[in-house]
């Protein structure tokens, strides 16, 4: 990224409602914000989705621009909070546990990235590891062993029933945990 800083005129224009001066921004930070998005997903459709919804956000909450903050930080942050919606979006749709999707390994060079997908990583195996004995069993067997509910039941003599109730559990805690704390952490 660019050294950038956003002249206060243009940053109370936006403020003020002015689609001019979000064009001017959305101009001069489009690419920035692009090859951030990118660097995570290697996915240049998801990319320009980021880009998009970040200066959508920008403008429902330009009432809230405070024009003695630091805006481009104001708007890597929006894209931060965007990319990693996107990660637990994947996580929710029961993708393999440590490995998200292979066209989402992180693979970019910043340290504040790396920091930010280990931390989502390492929330990951927290939530997995908060859960009863039995469940996150099942869970490992399934996400990392990638074994079927059927072999599963088999393996633990215990219902195909059974296995899908708790991976359904499972998935939700992990769902909510990861909601509970990224926001937080982010």
């Amino acid at each position: 990224m660019r050294d950038y800083k956003v002249p206060n005129e243009l940053v109370v224009s936006i403020k003020g409602g002015s689609i001019d001066a979000l064009e001017v921004l959305f101009t001069r930070l489009k690419q920035d914000i692009y090859s951030f998005a990118f660097s995570y997903f290697r996915n240049k459709e998801l990319a320009e989705e980021v880009v998009q919804e970040v200066f959508i956000r920008l403008w429902e909450k330009r009432e809230l621009i405070n024009p003695d903050y630091d805006l481009v930080s104001y708007i890597f942050k929006i894209a931060k909070n965007i990319i990693l919606d996107q990660l637990r979006e994947q996580a929710r749709h029961g993708e393999r546990y440590g490995q998200i999707n292979p066209d989402l390994i992180y693979s970019s060079e910043s340290a504040d990235d790396q920091v930010i997908f280990n931390d989502f990583q390492n929330l990951l195996k927290e939530a997995v590891e908060l859960l009863p004995p039995k469940r996150k069993y099942i869970f490992k067997l399934s996400r990392e062993e990638k074994m079927t509910y059927s072999e599963i039941s088999e393996h633990m003599n215990i219902s195909i029933n059974v296995v899908e109730n708790q991976m359904s559990k499972a998935l939700k805690h992990i769902r909510q945990y990861l909601l509970s704390y990224t926001d937080s952490v982010f």
